[in-house]
């Protein structure tokens, strides 16, 4: 299942993620055609029910946005 999620930033520079759709369901190699690049969410770490992006991946996804 794929979830699109929007990237929300804390006053203390933290990334963190928000639902915007309900997600999609499908095979992972139909899902990366459709979305691009997908993050496990069993990957990202937590605050409370809060999904924390790495700012590693932020950064790289900002570099990809800017070309």
């Amino acid at each position: 299942m794929a979830t699109k999620r929007r990237v929300w930033v804390r006053s203390n520079g933290q990334h963190y993620l928000a639902d915007t759709t309900g997600g999609t369901y499908g095979h992972l190699d139909c899902l990366t055609s459709q979305f691009g690049w997908l993050i496990s969410q069993e990957t990202l770490q937590r605050d409370g029910r809060v999904l924390l992006l790495p700012e590693a991946v932020f950064d790289g996804w900002h570099d990809l946005r800017s070309a």
